[in-house]
């Protein structure tokens, strides 16, 4: 051991048994298999490594880097600037058990400069990095287990809670929250490019139920006071801005599709291309209810063969009992406000009925009344149209044919026989 008498230098070397130290003492030992320790400045900082008894710290200014596992019971750090934490990291793999806390500092994977508390930019230029290496983000939470749940249990990947009490929004300066926000933006050629795709694939065989379903779920609720008013309310919105010049073939609002493959064995009961439902539980004031609103909102020339506010087709082959194109099973009016078509797109009176036409081929118009419980029988009104260029109503068991002009009139009773010009 080297000792300098110099009350402002005073390091120490030692091999074997730790020597002690004073306040101001700068010592380097070594003790013990595997053991190596520094002391420095006033002896309120240390570096050691291998097993010691007593704690030890890490201090150092500037970078440094190691390879191997990196284990912690606790790693935490105070700062108010940006920290490049880049050399505290393993070169090569490693392990850290315990709590990493990092408080009034941002961290940055990717990146030397982040914005946020938690910054992640990655760059994939391989083109054939697929899911999940090309994600800058991977999370991969395994629920499996045997045990029983006691009560509601919720689950899953990632929880986000917001809380906002900021005020001050307007039309000049509109205040946005959001729970997610998903940016995507390409220049390349993408066969699909989603801002966000759920999916959830149900895979049990045990005998047990799921009571729902579901790829996507948005809830919007209300629960605020008299004084504040929400002007739109949607569980889901789906927008399409068209811009620029690009050609787009078609653009959905919102679209819905159920795909019942090939290889599907099971039975099912209902399928719905659109569900819609308003459930109405307390007496409130309500201006308008619409299970389903279509609206065509044009404002501007454009070029266009035809306009639909609500289009239904039915395409393949229909080997069901019973086929209808609408159905409409509420007692209530219907309102029509133009002109009604059937078998016409030109619809020039208020009812239409158009027949194919040809020879042999009838139209018809069929009014009935059933029984009315009483005994009294019903009667049939028959407005028919012939492809002889002849026209019959028949009212019960009253007949009126036209012909080449003439009208005649045949009844079983009064109505014995007339001519009408």
């Amino acid at each position: 051991m080297f000792t300098d008498t110099n009350a402002n230098f005073k390091p120490q070397v030692r091999i074997g048994a730790q020597v002690g130290r004073d306040a101001d003492a700068n010592a380097i030992s070594k003790e013990g298999a595997g053991a190596f320790v520094v002391y420095t400045g006033d002896g309120t900082d240390e570096l050691g490594a291998g097993t010691l008894t007593e704690s030890f710290r890490v201090s150092y200014n500037g970078d440094g880097s190691f390879e191997g596992d990196l284990t912690a019971n606790n790693l935490s750090g105070n700062n108010t600037g940006d920290q490049d934490l880049t050399s505290l990291l393993p070169l090569a793999g490693g392990t850290m058990t315990g709590n990493l806390v990092v408080s009034g500092a941002n961290i940055g994977i990717g990146t030397t400069q982040p914005y946020s508390p938690l910054h992640i930019i990655n760059t994939e230029d391989t083109a054939e990095a697929d899911l999940p290496n090309s994600f800058a983000v991977q999370i991969d939470g395994n629920h499996s287990g045997s045990d029983v749940t006691t009560a509601d249990r919720e689950q899953g990947g990632i929880y986000i809670d917001i809380d906002s009490s900021t005020t001050g929004g307007g039309l000049t300066h509109e205040h946005r929250l959001y729970g997610t926000y998903s940016d995507v933006r390409f220049t390349g050629d993408p066969d699909a490019a989603m801002g966000g795709i759920a999916r959830v694939e149900q895979n049990a065989t045990a005998s047990s139920t799921t009571t729902e379903l579901v790829g996507f779920k948005g809830n919007a609720i209300s629960d605020g006071g008299t004084n504040y008013t929400v002007s739109g309310a949607s569980g889901i919105y789906g927008q399409v801005d068209l811009q620029d010049a690009s050609t787009v073939t078609s653009s959905y609002g919102a679209r819905a599709r159920i795909a019942i493959n090939t290889n599907r064995t099971g039975s099912s009961t209902h399928h719905y291309g659109v569900h819609s439902e308003i459930e109405v539980n307390a007496d409130v004031t309500a201006t308008h209810l619409y299970g389903l609103y279509s609206l065509l909102d044009i404002n501007s020339d454009y070029t266009g063969s035809n306009t639909y506010g609500l289009y239904l087709r039915v395409d393949g082959t229909q080997s069901a009992t019973n086929n209808y194109g609408i159905y409409q099973l509420n007692p209530n009016d219907n309102y029509f406000a133009g002109n009604i078509g059937i078998g016409t797109d030109s619809p020039s009176s208020n009812l239409h009925v158009h027949g194919a036409g040809g020879s042999g081929v009838t139209t018809q118009i069929k009014v009935s009344q059933a029984d009315d419980g009483a005994g009294h029988a019903g009667a049939d009104a028959i407005l028919q149209s012939s492809g002889w260029g002849e026209a019959f109503l028949k009212l019960s068991s009253h007949q009126i044919s036209a012909s080449g002009g003439d009208m005649n009139v045949t009844s079983a009773t009064d109505f014995s026989s007339s001519n009408w010009r």
